[in-house]
């Protein structure tokens, strides 16, 4: 079964990229079918426009997903879709079940560098992907990363959103958090009808500086990509504090918000290999 496609070839295997700078979009794959395939094809039209980087690609970037799409084997799986000139690629890798009790760490103001130029899901990412490898091998899910100031921005591979007196709050864009597909669709459904969690509470979203205070104080910690959707801690450490008391996925907001979610991406399918089963 392939598990890569190159500049117009399947292959087993991705050989190393070439250097930066370059864009990426990591898309959802069940049992052949894609989604929120137009959103990141026009975000990764933007990054490469943004960066200066020839556009379009030699390939058609929508053929090259369905084509590895229809190989795979694989219940759940993430597709990195990477425009990196000259070579267009796609590698796949199995996306496992969210553990329970989920466990991000809280950087230190300004520790590790943003990408940039905002906006961008570059290639140029060093400090994100070494601070999450770090974290991970500690057993921890994500990295919760604060800007020089100290105000809250999103984690290395999600954006983030805490559920505070009824509104689910959200960094801005301008404090360098990515425009990621799940946010924007939440912020977008959520004004046209506000989300109603199990116990009758109704929730607004907004975007706005978030400070270390409401980290501390929030109900819920919600981070949402477009692979995982929503995903809920349980708990976070850093040296500035911590929290082990949050509900993770059984929380009310987390699973009102999942299912949220999956209604929006289920509008968004495409049956890139339409031969495949339902997934």
């Amino acid at each position: 079964m392939a598990r890569a496609w190159v500049d117009g070839r399947l292959c087993d295997a991705l050989a190393p990229e070439p250097a930066p700078p370059g864009v990426f979009e990591t898309v959802r794959c069940a049992a052949g079918a894609l989604f929120f395939v137009d959103e990141h094809l026009a975000r990764l039209e933007h990054g490469a426009r943004t960066l200066g980087l020839p556009w379009p690609p030699p390939f058609e970037p929508r053929a090259a997903l369905a084509s590895l799409a229809c190989q795979l084997d694989l219940a759940a799986a993430a597709l990195r879709l990477a425009w990196t000139p000259p070579r267009l690629s796609v590698l796949a890798r199995e996306v496992p079940p969210l553990a329970a009790g989920l466990s991000a760490e809280l950087t230190a103001a300004g520790e590790v560098e943003l990408p940039a130029p905002f906006g961008v899901k570059t290639t140029r990412r060093a400090d994100y992907d070494r601070r999450r490898a770090e974290a991970q091998r500690r057993g921890a899910f994500e990295v919760l990363v604060r800007a020089r100031d100290g105000a809250l921005v999103e984690g290395t591979a999600t954006n983030l959103f805490l559920a505070l007196e009824g509104e689910l709050v959200t960094p801005p864009l301008a404090s360098g958090a990515l425009p990621g597909v799940v946010r924007a669709r939440i912020l977008t459904e959520l004004e046209r009808e506000p989300l109603r969690d199990a116990l009758g509470r109704v929730w607004r979203a907004r975007e706005r500086s978030l400070e270390l205070v409401e980290l501390l104080a929030a109900e819920e910690v919600l981070l949402t990509n477009s692979v995982r959707r929503v995903a809920a801690l349980a708990r976070w450490t850093g040296a500035d504090g911590a929290r082990d008391d949050l509900p993770g996925a059984g929380g009310p907001v987390a699973r009102a918000l999942h299912a949220r979610v999956e209604h929006l991406e289920s509008a968004t399918r495409w049956d890139g290999c339409p031969a495949s089963p339902a997934g």
